[in-house]
């Protein structure tokens, strides 16, 4: 039976919660009188389950940073960890300053606690802001600077093992990178080499190739 479409206001930031339940960051009013809400409605009966006004992240704003700069880009939900909400938001410039950085936030549903995970000195991407491992207990983030060739990859383990930073030099952001299968290898190419990179014991290898443009690595599965 064909359903029609709902009219649900100004949104942004859409993600999926699980397979009945998508969410967004809802907007009503303009200008300074502006206010948002992060919502999870089901789709079922178009019903909002959930509303977290996005100001309960302001607390959580590293020192120097004011609510009026701080936008949501991006909010995604690892399978390992469902009842999290993962929050990418960018510190928007102010006049004459190129390189203002990302901020990364959790949100969880059930001891209703936000965190702030990382602090980005550089811009998020502009697509794409975070991915996850297979196993979804890494989660990657991209930033780069606008003002020079400098990007950086931080991973973060999302069951408390800390934030991992891997720099690169490549002058259109960080290089296209790739998990192993199991989840247990990150690919990525930088200055000539493949770097096979092993989050959970600390451990890098070096891979030398034959192709100096090379700009991306994925993992191919031969079995």
């Amino acid at each position: 039976m064909a359903r029609f479409p709902t009219y649900l206001g100004i949104g942004q930031a859409p993600f999926w919660h699980d397979d009945d339940t998508a969410g967004y960051v809802h907007t009503e009013g303009r200008g300074q009188d502006a206010e948002s809400n992060i919502v999870l409605t089901s789709l079922s009966n178009s019903q909002t389950q959930f509303s977290l006004p996005v100001e309960a992240l302001y607390p959580h704003l590293p020192d120097g940073v004011q609510k009026r700069n701080l936008s949501i880009r991006s909010i995604k939900v690892s399978p390992a960890f469902p009842d999290l909400l993962l929050i990418a938001a960018a510190i928007i410039e102010e006049e004459g300053n190129s390189d203002d950085g990302g901020l990364l936030f959790s949100y969880d549903l059930h001891s209703e606690e936000v965190t702030l995970l990382v602090n980005l000195p550089y811009n998020l991407r502009p697509y794409d802001e975070f991915s996850f491992s297979p196993d979804g207990e890494w989660l990657t983030v991209k930033s780069s600077a606008r003002s020079s060739s400098r990007s950086q990859l931080h991973l973060h383990h999302l069951a408390g093992q800390g934030t991992i930073v891997l720099n690169s030099t490549y002058p259109f952001g960080f290089p296209g990178y790739d998990w192993s299968k199991d989840g247990q290898w990150l690919l990525h190419t930088e200055a000539g080499f493949l770097h096979l990179f092993a989050p959970d014991h600390g451990y890098q290898r070096l891979v030398v190739h034959e192709y100096p443009s090379c700009n991306f690595a994925a993992w191919i599965d031969k079995e």
